[in-house]
């Protein structure tokens, strides 16, 4: 059976990965350029995810037949966008934004059939 798939993680965060084990606290300490003041965070993640199968079946009637009738596409993953876990932050702006431009399963079966003509 035809099958596609596709996993994926998109993300932008600030401290620990969430999928991270360690429990002790980070700290994180974003300040302007002189060193004076808070200062900003900006981080951008973007993805586009597509799995894709495709099905093709012939028939020749009388002669040679194929038949596979299924086609499976699976998508997996994560878009995210996030302070970790154990982070101490401090800053004045945080801005983080995890986008998912395309995200599509597709599966597509395609049969073809042949025919004898028979003349007398």
């Amino acid at each position: 059976m035809p099958t596609a798939l596709t996993s994926n993680d998109v993300e932008t965060y600030v401290g620990r990965n969430d999928d991270a084990t360690e429990t002790s606290m980070v700290d994180i300490d974003i300040l302007n350029q002189d060193g004076t003041a808070r200062g900003s965070i900006d981080a951008v993640a973007t993805g586009s995810t597509e799995a894709r199968a495709l099905t093709e079946g012939f028939n020749i009637a009388g002669l040679v037949g194929v038949s596979i009738t299924t086609a499976v596409s699976d998508m997996q993953g994560k878009t995210r966008a996030y302070v970790g876990k154990y982070t101490d932050l401090t800053a004045g702006t945080v801005n983080l934004t995890a986008t998912e431009t395309t995200a599509a399963a597709n599966s597509t079966v395609r049969s073809t059939t042949f025919e004898r003509s028979s003349q007398c």
